[in-house]
């Protein structure tokens, strides 16, 4: 099962989620969000991450030449959209990065509300898509609209440390993101918890474990 920690917005957290079993960090490119990036932050970061982990940066329905020019400077290897992208722009995009030789991913994130969102979710042409509840606030996605998707999907929304394993009892994600749920209040504002970045992935992998 693959793992993402998103909204990494500290060297500190870096340091702390690179000795973790986990498989993609996610950098936060859109602006209303408490957890934004600027380019060059996202730059040091992704110095200060080991090759072997891909950083992912999520977008909500940004122009696609400031997207490919993260990609083709290496800050980030694949891209999630995160707003209300429409087909047509999904296709553009995927076509363009297409190009770059780098074999970068794209994965769609949608907000389930209604049999619409499912109807988008299910023919999208996204690499991988991920169903949330909300943008990052923490708002996990509705069960009986998650049993409706037909392909693989990578579970985001209200995940926790106290939660997870029972989430991935009930849905069988093929992957999980999780940022909200490893946050703590420090001095400096909110930031990611070793503690909590520790126990997440330690229940997860336990559990893969416990079911081979």
């Amino acid at each position: 099962m693959i793992v993402k920690y998103c909204g990494i917005t500290k060297e500190e957290e870096i340091q702390h989620l690179q000795q973790l079993p986990i498989d993609y960090v996610g950098f936060v490119f859109y602006k209303k969000s408490k957890r934004y990036v600027e380019k060059e932050q996202a730059r040091r970061l992704r110095a200060k991450l080991k090759p072997s982990i891909p950083s992912v940066g999520v977008f909500v329905e940004e122009e696609i030449p400031k997207i490919l020019e993260l990609l083709q400077e290496g800050i980030i290897q694949g891209v999630q959209l995160h707003g209300e992208e429409e087909e047509a722009y999904v296709l553009k995009l995927k076509q363009e990065m297409e190009k770059l030789g780098t074999k970068p991913f794209l994965w769609q994130a949608f907000i389930l509300k209604e049999e619409k969102d499912i109807e988008r979710a299910n023919a999208s042409h996204a690499d991988l898509i991920l169903l949330d509840g909300g943008k990052g606030e923490g708002k996990e996605a509705e069960a009986g609209l998650l049993q409706k998707i037909h392909r693989p999907y990578i579970l985001a929304g209200g995940l926790s440390p106290e939660n997870v394993v029972e989430k991935i009892k009930a849905f069988s994600p093929y992957g999980l993101d999780v940022s909200s749920g490893i946050e703590e209040q420090g001095e400096d504002g909110v930031r990611k918890s070793p503690e909590k970045m520790q126990s997440f992935i330690r229940l997860v992998r336990g559990y893969e474990r416990e079911i081979l």
